[in-house]
């Protein structure tokens, strides 16, 4: 590669990332329209301090335009970032209406129907656990899709080009941090997705009245009784702080990677909940199997919820 082409695809990384944190979509059309007239650089310059009235934030980017004018073609290099930016708000936009998972999670759920289970269950198994972790790459994926998809159109640039590589940076470090963004509440997204298909009448976070530091992740009221429900993905020191008193029942559901004898012990006889963990945990571990408070996820029903509320009766 040439020291040029080097200098031009450095120059495009850092005008992108600046127009991205620095730039509001108001200031940034008011730019592309300026460099739509092909001015000089030097009434680009007079202008831009008109179109950024911020002082921090428009010095920032002129030392990147003064940096590099003698290097490489800046203005249209920034013409072409807007044209990227713009490109990447059409392929994010078309992530959200095309979820890319869909096709990773058609073959899980086909593969846990052929095991004659049912319904949402297997989204709390280790197995979809540990497939969900391909959501980030599924969605890398439709990116460059969709990237080859309108580039050209777009832009430009032609599919194979380093200038659409660069750009791919940019695009996968935005889907990753929507993906971080919205990575936290997703295990107790998918119990109340099965309380939804059990037709269970729920709620999201509770504080105990007395002890505003307890909070139930999800409230079940059934069959007038009150399960305080704490989601749980991994446990480490966390499940101490599960300790429910103002409730009829209770229950955790835990993925179950950490959910060693000790910790079983603790939460079914010191704690007097009951456990639904990953079948893959319960099926390899003979101190779930026998305790009776332990259930396997697949196995949380209205039945099983009748079968708690008469043990303890």
């Amino acid at each position: 590669m040439k020291q040029s082409t080097l200098k031009e695809l450095i120059y495009q990384y850092a005008i992108m990332k600046k127009f991205v944190a620095d730039v509001t979509k108001s200031q940034l059309a008011k730019i592309e329209e300026l460099l739509s007239l092909e001015p000089k650089y030097d009434q680009f310059i007079n202008e831009f301090k008109l179109i950024i009235k911020n002082d921090v934030k428009r010095e920032k980017l002129l030392s990147i335009f003064n940096l590099f004018k003698d290097e490489v073609d800046v203005l249209s290099i920034a013409n072409l970032a807007i044209k990227y930016l713009k490109l990447k708000d059409l392929i994010i936009n078309e992530k959200k209406d095309r979820n890319s998972f869909e096709v990773v999670e058609d073959i899980i759920k086909k593969s846990f129907i052929k095991a004659g289970i049912t319904g949402p269950s297997y989204k709390l198994t280790m197995s979809y656990d540990n497939y969900s972790a391909l959501a980030p790459y599924s969605d890398r994926a439709f990116s460059a899709l969709m990237l080859n998809s309108h580039s050209e159109k777009e832009t430009g640039i032609t599919p194979g080009d380093p200038r659409n590589n660069v750009f791919q940076v940019i695009l996968d470090e935005s889907i990753m941090q929507s993906g971080r963004s919205n990575s936290g509440g997703d295990y107790e997204r998918r119990i109340a997705e099965l309380f939804e298909y059990c037709k269970l009448n729920y709620s999201l976070h509770h504080h105990e009245e007395k002890d505003q530091s307890q909070e139930h992740d999800l409230m079940i009221n059934y069959k007038f009784k009150r399960i305080g429900v704490g989601a749980k993905r991994t446990l480490r020191e966390r499940y101490k702080q599960y300790n429910p008193a103002e409730v009829d029942f209770s229950i955790v559901f835990t993925i179950g990677e950490d959910l060693n004898e000790a910790k079983a012990i603790t939460i079914t006889d010191t704690y007097n909940s009951y456990i639904f963990v990953a079948d893959e945990i319960y099926n390899q571990a003979e101190y779930l199997q026998n305790n009776n408070k332990v259930f396997k996820v697949t196995e949380f029903s209205k039945e099983s919820l009748d079968e708690i509320v008469g043990v303890t009766q």
